[in-house]
């Protein structure tokens, strides 16, 4: 490592030298990393101890992580494995990214923030972390080469949009810890046939499954009291609905079964 109390001036003459490890003991910013990770061409890995922000950021060709979140993902790999110790996969940070066909996420990790994985059309598989509690908004929209995630017990909440238009999935089951669902978490997934729902969830979203036209049914847990808005709107495939409590005792919201021909009631 070479350790240096340099001017960001001096630190773009160090870097272009092809130093191999780096190490900033100064007041470096985040923001001038990023400026440094877009002029750089050669494979280089830089940890910065920031006193600005009292929190470590750590580098590579591949992983921009701050702290315990991983900000970016550069690299082009098929395979990638989230280095051990992030905690938070944070917005965007594979988003768009058309090369990855796989992700593995260490335990460590417990948050997956807005849109994260968005657009990553080639990505096929997704193993997460068993401590996992938050997939955020938009997180997986347009992930259009997953068939099912395997979701862990830990999972609490899944927001708005999550998954939208993950076209290529087919089923869907979500494990009992899973206590809240955005609104339209899986609308216009066109491929998806089956469901299960979480054993303790208190109501169906609006527009939750709005366009999944391959459903044909829908067992509701005990615990779901209402249906939102426009839930199943244009589910045209969709036969039935069963629920213990009987489907007319239902709170059920505007055209929440709205365009859904086939269902017998």
């Amino acid at each position: 490592h070479l350790r240096a109390n340099k001017s960001v001036e001096n630190f773009f003459e160090l870097w272009r030298r092809q130093l191999k490890n780096f190490q900033d003991k100064g007041r470096t910013k985040a923001r001038g990393f990023i400026v440094l990770r877009q002029m750089c061409s050669i494979p280089v890995r830089l940890t910065l101890d920031s006193e600005d922000t009292e929190s470590k950021i750590t580098a590579s060709p591949d992983f921009w992580i701050e702290g315990d979140l991983l900000v970016k993902y550069y690299g082009k790999s098929k395979g990638v494995e989230i280095p051990n110790g992030v905690k938070i996969i944070g917005d965007y940070a594979f988003g768009g990214n058309n090369d990855i066909e796989t992700v593995s996420m260490p335990d460590s990790v417990t948050e997956i923030r807005a849109r994260a994985f968005s657009d990553c059309e080639h990505l096929k598989t997704v193993n997460f972390s068993k401590n996992l509690k938050l997939i955020g908004e938009y997180a997986f929209h347009k992930c259009n080469s997953i068939n099912k995630f395997d979701f862990p017990m830990s999972l609490k909440a899944i927001e708005k949009h999550a998954f939208m238009s993950c076209i290529g999935m087919t089923q869907l089951e979500l494990s009992d810890s899973v206590s809240s669902i955005g609104v339209g978490a899986f609308v216009g997934c066109v491929n998806l046939e089956r469901i299960k729902l979480p054993s303790n969830l208190k109501s169906i979203p609006p527009y939750s499954f709005q366009n999944c036209y391959r459903i044909q049914f829908v067992y509701l847990p005990d615990s779901v009291e209402s249906i939102g808005d426009c839930a199943f709107r244009y589910c045209s495939n969709l036969e039935r609905v069963a629920s213990s409590r009987g489907f007319s005792s239902l709170r059920r919201g505007h055209e929440a079964f709205y365009g859904c021909g086939k269902l017998i009631r």
